[in-house]
């Protein structure tokens, strides 16, 4: 836009500013808003409401409603689409015009304050990722101020937030990897942090799962209702990764392969304990059967999962005539004698994840060692 018209515009927007205070908003409005044609008036003072209406209005669905009445350009798709250099050259200028009109002990953080607005609107992951396409160098303050917001919106809003953040990742997805560390180190926005890891990081599923159930995975596991599908398509490429480990004692994998196979399960096990991703009986028996032939390292993880009683029965038998390991001897023992909490500490030991274990399947599971002690 040219410089008389911002100068127009930076000059009708002091006024406005100034008449407001003296005949009221809806005298005001009537006055320069309803009968101004310039775009760049229209969005100094659509920042401008968005900016006030949230922070002197306390019910969410009054300030939504208020927003969105009150706002003239941003509310409409085809014009931040046409406009997009435009609206972020106006935020810049709005900023510096409320620093001029704002006296030192009363300024805010204009550009927060407009952001938490913006969430809103139903434009508003359009806004944000406009903002970002044209002030790339800013996209982490434009991240921080949007984070900032989180203790101050109520729950719809709170689940846009991360409809906006997700929008800037789009717009630049170099970014997924940083944000979602971020994300994580503050332990925010779960659902978010899932999304990222699915659509932008599928490499790593792996390293990320184990990295969060080995701390302290509280926050992570306050999933939305829809993450039931990033978990299924996790659990896809674990077993796809699991399906192509050499599985029969001729063919031992690599020490590296064997290793990245031990946190495959891992991550698999926190899955099926942590969220309920259920494995159906071939995903079960490939699981058990590299159990069964992997080093003793592994020998000692718990996949949940179905199986025929004859085959389980069969497998836990060679797992422990194996002597790869001394894990499958010590469930034996402690199931033999009803230890069953000792069963339970073992197994969050050994995974290092405080899991959920259903009771009912520790009973099963005892039934079957058993069992499968007639058989040694």
């Amino acid at each position: 836009m040219d410089h008389d018209a911002k100068l127009s515009a930076r000059n009708i927007y002091k006024e406005y500013r100034q008449t407001r205070l003296k005949i009221g908003e809806s005298s005001a409005n009537a006055q320069y808003i309803h009968s101004q044609a310039s775009i760049y008036f229209l969005l100094l003072t659509d920042f401008f409401h968005l900016q006030t209406i949230p922070a002197t209005t306390t019910d969410a669905d009054h300030i939504q409603l208020a927003i969105r009445s009150a706002i003239q350009l941003l509310s409409k798709e085809s014009f931040i689409n046409d406009h997009g250099s435009d609206l972020a050259d106006a935020l810049d200028y709005y900023e510096e015009l409320e620093r001029e009109l704002t006296p030192y002990a009363r300024r805010q953080n204009d550009l927060q304050q407009v952001l938490q607005g913006c969430l809103y609107l139903p434009t508003r992951c359009l806004i944000i990722k406009t903002l970002v396409r044209y002030r790339s160098l800013d996209f982490d303050l434009i991240l921080d101020c949007l984070l900032k917001t989180m203790k101050k919106l109520p729950t719809k809003q709170s689940l846009y937030l991360s409809d906006v953040i997700y929008a800037m990742i789009e717009e630049q997805p170099a970014h997924a990897r940083r944000i979602r560390y971020k994300l994580t180190e503050l332990r925010i926005l779960p659902s978010l942090v899932l999304r990222l890891t699915v659509n932008f990081c599928t490499d790593d599923y792996v390293d990320f799962l184990n990295g969060v159930f080995n701390s302290q995975p509280t926050w992570f596991l306050q999933q939305s209702y829809t993450s039931g599908t990033s978990f299924a398509k996790i659990k896809t490429s674990l077993m796809n990764a699991l399906s192509c480990h050499p599985i029969s004692q001729q063919q031992l994998g690599t020490e590296s392969s064997d290793a990245h196979m031990m946190a495959t399960l891992r991550a698999l096990c926190g899955l099926v304990a942590f969220f309920g991703v259920k494995l159906v009986e071939q995903e079960t028996r490939l699981c058990l059967t590299l159990l069964a032939n992997g080093p003793s390292e592994i020998s000692n993880d718990e996949v949940p999962g179905k199986k025929k009683r004859k085959e389980l029965i069969n497998i836990i038998t060679q797992l422990i005539q194996s002597g790869s390991s001394e894990m499958p001897l010590l469930l034996m023992a402690y199931f033999q004698t009803d230890e069953i909490g000792q069963v339970e500490d073992m197994v969050r030991t050994i995974l290092r994840m405080q899991v959920p274990i259903p009771k009912l399947g520790l009973f099963e599971m005892q039934k079957l060692f058993k069992v499968v002690d007639s058989y040694i």
